[in-house]
Formats: C-alpha cells, sequence, structure tokens
C-alpha cells in the first residue's frame, strides 16, 4: 500500500480520432463527483438523501507558444462546445481511472509580469463518469 501523490494523475483529452492526448504543463487538478449529503428533517426523525449536481474537474495548465495539441484541443472544445472523451488517471497499478465525455469550458487567464500564463479549464461530465481501478 502507498501514498496515491497529485502528480501522478494526470488528464489527457480524445484528439477527435480515439487517440488520447496527454494535457501538456498542466497543474493541480481537483475532481468533485458532484454529490452532496443532504438530509430532511421531519417531526419523528431525519431522512439522510444524496443529490447530484454532475461531475466536474477543476485545473490549469501553464500556456506554451505555439499551442501544444492537447492544450490546442482543450481551446477547441471550449469555442465549439462540442463533447470529448477524457480521462482523469493514475496510471499506476492499482490507481483510479476516471473517464468519460465532457464539456470543456477554458474561463479564464492570468498573466502577470513574472511567471507563465496560466489557464483555467473548468471540465463538466455529459454522464456520470466510469471508475476503474488500473491493473
Amino acid at each position: 500500500m502507498s501514498a496515491v501523490k497529485g502528480k501522478d494523475i494526470l488528464i489527457s483529452i480524445d484528439d477527435g480520432s480515439g487517440t488520447m492526448l496527454e494535457v501538456e504543463y498542466q497543474n493541480d487538478a481537483t475532481f468533485n463527483s458532484g454529490k452532496a449529503q443532504e438530509k430532511a428533517r421531519s417531526k419523528n426523525g431525519t431522512l439522510p438523501y444524496q443529490t447530484e449536481e454532475g461531475a466536474t474537474i477543476t485545473f490549469d495548465f501553464n500556456k506554451v507558444r505555439p499551442l501544444s495539441a492537447g492544450q490546442n484541443r482543450l481551446y477547441a472544445l471550449s469555442d465549439s462546445g462540442e463533447t470529448a472523451a477524457l480521462t482523469y488517471d493514475d496510471e499506476n497499478t492499482g490507481g483510479h481511472k476516471i473517464a468519460g465525455d465532457v464539456n470543456v469550458t477554458i474561463s479564464e487567464e492570468s498573466s502577470g509580469t513574472d511567471g507563465v500564463v496560466s489557464i483555467s479549464v473548468v471540465i463538466a461530465f455529459a454522464d456520470d463518469p466510469v471508475r476503474t481501478v488500473n491493473t
């Protein structure tokens, strides 16, 4: 048993032909299942239940010039509104792979006088993503 390191989890996007492109120079990412725990209180008890808003991933990447293949694909999907297959994958044996069709939104670009330009990306899964364990 070993701890999962964040650097082991990488995002890849379908290039439109079935080939997965790893998004180059990606930084920290957050996967959110979209599920929340709620409860309804009544006169004679409490009923817990779960709500579902849909799974998302938020992350950013460091922009390069010219745009790399993975970065260019994200921009194209954001501009077109089309969906594409995506994986959020810890490729190590026993690691989780989360996959599904997604919609991509490039929401913001941060450019200071020092450092590199950082691009914020929001990924929304079209349906519930599939979680598998790598063997």
